[in-house]
């Protein structure tokens, strides 16, 4: 794993999650997220909602307000969380290259 990469997606996330991000990087995200293999649409939606990834939704949700709405535990919601950021840190192909990108450009924004 690329420590480096990961590390600019773990900040990234916590930046996205203080800061709204452009609706077009938003929508891409969101389709790099529903096309994540082997990871269940539930764990999904959990982390497009958590992140406010939904596109032209402006929600900024918690682990309990998620886990309000799936009726379910607070820690659920946090291990769907990490189950979609652990896949994103390792993601190859021209996925890598497009969220680096976003990550480059939004972080930009941020200075």
């Amino acid at each position: 794993m690329n420590h480096e990469f990961s590390d600019m997606v773990h900040e990234f996330l916590h930046y996205i999650k203080a800061n709204n991000i452009a609706e077009e990087n938003k929508r891409i995200l969101y389709n790099i997220v529903m096309n994540l293999e082997e990871r269940t649409e539930l764990q999904r939606k959990r982390f497009l909602l958590y992140y406010s990834l939904i596109p032209n939704k402006k929600e900024n949700l918690n682990f309990v307000d998620i886990a309000n709405l799936e009726r379910c535990t607070p820690t659920a919601i946090k291990s769907s969380i990490a189950t979609i950021t652990r896949k994103l840190v390792v993601i190859k192909d021209k996925r890598k290259h497009i969220l680096l990108n976003i990550i480059k450009e939004e972080m930009r924004q941020k200075d």
